[in-house]
């Protein structure tokens, strides 16, 4: 499968979180209001014999940028995740004081 089916693929995934996303990144135009998703393949760890890759995994990460907390949110980017039959972590990073913005990022492989 080519490196753009593969993005489409994941893009219509995270599609189903009911959030705006983007692959990468927002540019040319500014960022929708939180909360939103952007996704991106962090590295792959193929299936690989005989100098060959039999089977390409991609692993991906869906960042999800939400003004805090975000659980409602989170909770509908790991099914949209979940939903496309793939397995997931799931990290948090900021939310330090109440109402300051949280950022999650679940990484997953899609096959």
């Amino acid at each position: 499968m080519a490196h753009r089916d593969i993005t489409r693929k994941v893009f219509d995934a995270l599609k189903g979180c009911g959030m705006p996303c983007a692959h990468r990144t927002w540019d040319p135009s500014p960022p929708p209001p939180l909360p939103y998703v952007v996704f991106f393949r962090v590295d792959r760890s193929d299936f690989m014999a005989d100098d060959t890759n039999y089977f390409i995994r991609p692993r991906w990460c869906a960042e999800l940028y939400t003004d805090g907390p975000g659980d409602d949110e989170l909770d509908a980017l790991e099914a949209a995740v979940s939903g496309a039959g793939w397995t997931f972590e799931t990290t948090e990073a900021g939310g330090d004081d109440i109402g300051s913005p949280v950022t999650a990022a679940v990484y997953f492989t899609a096959l």
